[in-house]
């Protein structure tokens, strides 16, 4: 389950979603990929696309290092990321 929140925003682009389970299994577009490799999986898909949009799908009962530490590797990146949320009812 996603954070929630009462705005949303789309992007222009098609993204690539990087997303991270409750239990801390960490996933590029469904392909799982290990935490200590994600910055170069990350890498491959900017040399192809410098101007990609990644959408940070993270579950809800995550702490904030967990969030902390997949935006670290983005910023070393120079990525656009945005946080994938639920709107609320």
């Amino acid at each position: 389950m996603l954070p929630s929140s009462k705005q949303s925003e789309q992007t222009s682009k098609k993204p690539i979603s990087i997303s991270v389970t409750k239990d801390k299994r960490y996933y590029i577009e469904k392909q799982e990929v290990p935490f200590d490799q994600l910055d170069a999986k990350l890498k491959t898909y900017l040399k192809r696309d410098e101007d990609l949009t990644i959408v940070l799908r993270l579950d809800q009962t995550l702490n904030i290092q967990d969030l902390t530490d997949v935006l670290q590797i983005g910023l070393n990146n120079h990525a656009k990321m945005v946080l994938a949320t639920e709107r609320t009812k």
